[in-house]
């Protein structure tokens, strides 16, 4: 029967050069995890050797110091790390022989980045793996190692929400035995505390910007509607009333014609009683004529009998 194999907890430190001066936010911690996890995941050197990423946590994170020979040179950000609360480099005392560490600068065991702002980032993989621990771990850090180009493209794409890894340009794993929670040191203020705001008040904007650019597009839309809508129903108002217009109109024009035939056909009293005047003249002469007609008859006998 298969025999499912164990799982390896191995935590490490990630350093990521060229942040913004902030630490990770839980949305950043969420990139962090996804890109992390693709990465693994397409690995196939990993796949190999029979190491498979179950889970991905991340314990701690912060900014790092930077040095003050560093702060006196250019940076990207000035010295605006003066603002942060300064944190020691967790792990100093378990760099050394016990843990894998891929360096840019090698400085006695610290890690010192090439380029601040800077983060660290306690990571813990559990992996499936049969391989022994440090066999395991070497794989690992090693698949970052020879794949990081790979690795800050992963980061860099996608980045319109999420801006905080758009401009990182080094990650460097280092392996470590045990992850120790840092200390806080006394926290250093400068006197103007309104640059902090206004940093703050402007990632806050930019991250904002494209939820404020969805809802003003939302309520252009609405108006935009409400108008056309209001739109059509005045057509449709003026159209009915046209229509109720062209209506009426026919009706009184078929009506002045249908008038216009009865009086034609409708006659005066006084037109009337003309021509029954004249019926009767007509008739009363008539009854004259046979009178005469009739008396000249009789002369006409009486004359033929004598």
């Amino acid at each position: 029967m298969p025999t499912t194999s164990p799982t390896t907890t191995i935590r490490t430190i990630v350093y990521v050069e060229n942040t913004p001066d902030r630490p990770l936010g839980p949305r950043d911690r969420s990139k962090y995890i996804e890109v992390m996890t693709k990465f693994l995941d397409q690995s196939t050197s990993l796949k190999n050797n029979g190491i498979t990423t179950m889970n991905i946590t991340v314990v701690n994170d912060d900014l790092i110091e930077e040095p003050e020979d560093k702060k006196k040179g250019t940076s990207r950000l000035g010295n605006s790390n003066n603002l942060k609360k300064k944190r020691s480099l967790p792990n100093d005392s378990i760099n050394g022989i016990d843990s894998y560490s891929y360096y840019y600068n090698e400085v006695g065991g610290r890690y010192v980045p090439e380029t601040y702002p800077a983060i660290f980032v306690q990571t813990e993989f559990v992996v499936m793996t049969a391989l022994p621990y440090d066999v395991a771990a070497f794989y690992l850090w090693n698949e970052f190692r020879t794949h990081e180009a790979e690795l800050l493209t992963q980061f860099h794409e996608n980045t319109l929400f999420i801006s905080y890894f758009r401009d990182i340009q080094n990650v460097t794993v280092q392996m470590v035995d045990e992850l120790i929670a840092p200390t806080a040191a006394p926290t250093i203020f400068i006197e103007n505390t309104t640059i902090t705001a206004s940093e703050n008040s402007v990632q806050q904007g930019f991250e904002n910007i494209w939820l404020y650019l969805g809802i003003t597009i939302g309520v252009v839309w609405f108006i935009l509607t409400c108008c056309s809508l209001r739109h059509i129903l005045n057509h449709r108002r003026g159209l009915r009333y046209r229509d109720d217009l062209r209506r009426l109109t026919n009706l009184n024009s078929f009506g002045s014609r249908n008038r216009e035939s009865m009086t034609a056909k409708m006659t005066s009293p006084k037109e009337v009683f003309n021509r029954l005047s004249s019926f009767l003249i007509r008739s009363k002469h008539s009854k004259r004529g046979d009178e005469k007609r009739s008396s000249s008859d009789v002369d006409s006998i009486e004359s033929s009998l004598g």
